[in-house]
């Protein structure tokens, strides 16, 4: 009986010991840029323009581990509507500065973006007549 209880009270002093703290005080990870993303909607320029594309037309894939940017565009083009990238791959590389996410395409700044669970939005409105592209996963 006083060995039941003694293994008792050391499986049940291992179990309390190891537990883990979840009241975790760091801030949550922002949304990865990471992934495929179907770009919904360009607008802007200097014309102005507003074109929105169904899903699955044109695709990015953001590769972390590769740096790489795999761009599939199925979109005809034959409304001569800016669609961005044509397909292919492209070396890409984000920088963070004054709070502003960065993203540089082929070794060019691209824009900044802002990033959700389910939208990204790159914006190349840096004090000029860019584009603005909207994507959903």
């Amino acid at each position: 009986m006083k060995t039941t209880f003694l293994i008792l009270l050391l499986v049940s002093s291992g179990l309390v010991m190891s537990c883990d703290n979840d009241d975790d005080n760091s801030s949550p990870q922002e949304p990865s840029i990471s992934g495929t993303w179907n770009l919904r909607n360009i607008s802007g320029g200097i014309a102005g323009a507003n074109a929105d594309f169904e899903d699955g037309v044109i695709l990015w894939n953001f590769d972390p581990d590769t740096s790489i940017l795999k761009v599939t565009n199925n979109h005809s083009n034959e409304e001569t509507v800016y669609d961005g990238f044509e397909t292919g791959n492209y070396d890409y590389s984000i920088t963070k500065t004054d709070g502003e996410n960065h993203l540089l395409i082929g070794g060019s700044e691209y824009g900044t973006y802002t990033v959700s669970s389910d939208e990204l939005v790159i914006d190349q409105n840096l004090g000029a007549d860019g584009y603005v592209f909207s994507f959903q996963r």
